[in-house]
């Protein structure tokens, strides 16, 4: 998504007006462009926070269904040969409970690594669901 933002001046206002007009103008828009940038880093940190996971940075489940019908269905589309791997973390919660949660996001963060680290970033990765 590629945000603009433009403003024009309309110089001859201000040269026939006062300076003071003018510095406020230019003050006030200094602050607007602040706000606005400030307003569109949260939002693209938030957007990021709601769909990756932040222990993981993989994608979680909120992007994993509606992203993966769109792009199987456009590899379809096209012909285009598809894999599908899904990872089940078996007896986790059992690890959770008997270890600590500690290491259970230890063993998470490792299995992560291990996922970004083997398919390419042109790859869709999904965060492993934590119990």
């Amino acid at each position: 998504m590629d945000w603009r933002v433009s403003l024009s001046l309309d110089l001859t206002y201000f040269l026939v007006s006062s300076w003071k007009a003018l510095a406020f103008y230019l003050l006030a828009t200094a602050l607007l462009l602040n706000m606005v940038r400030m307003h569109f880093r949260l939002y693209r940190n938030v957007t990021r926070e709601n769909i990756s996971d932040a222990m993981t940075g993989l994608y979680n489940r909120k992007i994993l269904t509606p992203v993966l019908e769109q792009r199987l269905q456009r590899l379809v589309n096209t012909g285009t040969p598809v894999t599908f791997v899904a990872i089940d973390c078996d007896r986790l919660k059992l690890i959770n409970d008997t270890q600590g949660h500690q290491e259970g996001d230890r063993i998470i963060t490792l299995l992560a690594k291990a996922i970004k680290t083997s398919i390419r970033k042109s790859d869709l990765r999904h965060s492993p669901r934590r119990r």
